[in-house]
């Protein structure tokens, strides 16, 4: 995974034991890198069967944001905005600048340049019978962003940017402060602020198949399990191996060979047996598993955890910006930004390509939101997980791809468990 930030922890619970358990989450800080240096191939063991838990609190949170009496209540509306997000988004029409979901606002929030066509006006009239919406005036429109932000990646120094989900303008970041009075002066649309990012590239133990999200292989992390034309894949991360290679488990067994890789979207899949769950936990300890029961877009405001088989599940994460392009020699597209907001660990080495996730309504559940791509270095913290040095870096700010777009681009279905 791109060194640009951490895996998220989500809280552990009882653990039955798995068959082939503990694989390690691979991120690659500052190059295309398979594998943690001296992590050892973990020794084949059961994979963790979850139990309920019947908790909610997520670990790393001291508090639920937003005054709700409990993570679940929280989580219980962000699926309910995102879901609304999501009709807004298939439906969006010229004008069409941003959404922010954050559950702390208890309203979807929606930023649109010029008149809202009626179309639009249609849809949002419909979901505002469930849902509070805020039609708000954007400078911009989404496709002024995305066109200025995949150009200006180019341009010496900037090595991020990210269209502003209020239609504000762009986020640049940069290798150096030096570079921004340059970055700005090339740029045809508004920065609205700059930050300094190093973007890098960036496994559980020992999986059987079916394999399960979160799991190590080929040095990166598993993220989830996929169909195409009825047939199952597991999906991680594009810079983790390249169209024919060989895939193998955190335990050396062959898994089957690589598909659909493609680097500007950090993207591809193993033609493998998978299975809709995923790894939660730590990482050879404190195991166990969830089923992914859905998948939705990210938005900006949305809390979520990580599981990289290195780093372990790691929570208390929320998104700052989508559709952000990033630099890291070459350009990735369309990925989000998110940010452990404790500062701590939130992806590293060896977590390249694992679930990216948010609580169901029922928090034995999982719903999918993307596979770790990058983490900042600039933003370099203490490890967790397995090991915790021997050269791996770990950062609280890190970016990802977006599940449903990784979907849509493989005409591929979510395998629920």
């Amino acid at each position: 995974m791109k060194a640009i930030g951490k895996s998220l922890h989500h809280e552990s619970r009882v653990v039955i034991p798995r068959r082939h358990a503990g694989r390690l989450l691979a991120v690659v800080a500052a190059a295309l890198v398979a594998g943690v240096p001296g992590a050892a191939a973990a020794q084949a063991a059961p994979k963790p069967v979850p139990q309920s838990s019947g908790a909610d609190a997520l670990p790393g949170a001291e508090s639920v944001p937003g005054g709700y009496a409990s993570w679940a209540q929280l989580m219980a509306a962000q699926r309910r905005l995102d879901s609304a997000a999501d009709r807004i988004v298939a439906a969006r029409a010229s004008g069409y600048a941003g959404v922010i979901t954050a559950p702390e606002n208890r309203e979807v929030q929606v930023y649109w340049k010029g008149t809202v066509p009626s179309s639009a006006q249609t849809i949002l009239g419909e979901l505002r019978r469930t849902v509070p919406i805020s039609v708000l005036p954007a400078r911009y429109s989404e496709r002024e962003l995305l066109a200025e932000s995949n150009r200006l990646a180019r341009q010496p120094g900037v090595t991020a940017v990210a269209p502003n989900a209020d239609g504000s303008g762009l986020s640049l970041s940069l290798r150096s402060r030096s570079f921004a009075e340059e970055a700005m002066r090339a740029s045809t649309i508004k920065v609205t602020s700059t930050t300094v990012a190093t973007p890098a590239l960036a496994s559980r133990g020992n999986d059987s198949p079916p394999y399960w999200g979160g799991a190590r292989w080929n040095g990166c992390s598993t993220g989830f399990a996929i169909a195409i034309a009825g047939v199952t894949k597991m999906l991680s991360a594009g810079h983790c191996a390249a169209n024919g290679n060989a895939a193998y488990d955190g335990g050396g067994d062959y898994m089957g060979t690589v598909s659909g890789d493609n680097n500007a979207y950090d993207r591809l899949y193993v033609n493998t047996t998978s299975g809709g769950r995923i790894y939660d936990g730590g990482v050879g300890t404190g195991e166990f598993s969830k089923p992914v029961v859905a998948a939705t877009h990210s938005y900006v405001g949305d809390w979520l955890c990580t599981s990289g088989a290195y780093s372990g599940a790691r929570c208390n994460i929320q998104v700052k910006a989508v559709n952000q392009t990033i630099n890291v020699g070459y350009t990735i597209y369309q990925v989000v930004r998110a940010e452990q907001v404790d500062h701590t660990n939130a992806v590293g080495n060896g977590d390249s390509g694992g679930p990216v996730f948010s609580l169901s309504t029922d928090p034995n559940k999982v719903i999918a939101k993307g596979t770790n791509t990058a983490i900042d270095t600039s933003t370099a913290v203490a490890c967790t997980g397995v090991p915790s040095g021997g050269g791996r870096t770990c950062a609280w700010r890190f970016y990802y791809v977006d599940i449903v777009n990784s979907l849509s681009a493989y005409g591929a279905s979510l395998v629920t468990g």
